[in-house]
């Protein structure tokens, strides 16, 4: 497999709740590069290292944004309108 540690997909997939099936495994693979995978057997796929703390940057890049747009929003939007309308619960969303 070369100087590189390689760290199981499915391994990773479930610790953080991804799709382990073959459209998220082709999706991954096409935005990383094949040369950064192996699979051994039919279906066990491993990833270099460098793909596997890439593509964490990029989860967590995309995961900061969306959080920032729901504390926008709560605070501007949301719980603004709950307290000059007296709520106490927020409306279901």
């Amino acid at each position: 497999m070369g100087g590189k540690v390689w760290i199981r997909l499915a391994d990773i997939q479930a610790i953080v709740g991804e799709p382990t099936n073959d459209v998220a495994r082709r999706r991954l693979v096409a935005a990383l590069g094949t040369h950064r995978f192996h699979c051994q057997g039919k279906a066990d796929w491993w990833l270099r290292e460098d793909a596997l703390l890439e593509w964490l940057e990029r989860t967590a890049t995309v995961q900061n944004r969306h959080v920032g747009r729901l504390r926008h929003w709560l605070a501007n939007d949301a719980l603004r309108a709950a307290h000059a309308n007296g709520l106490r619960h927020l409306p279901s969303l």
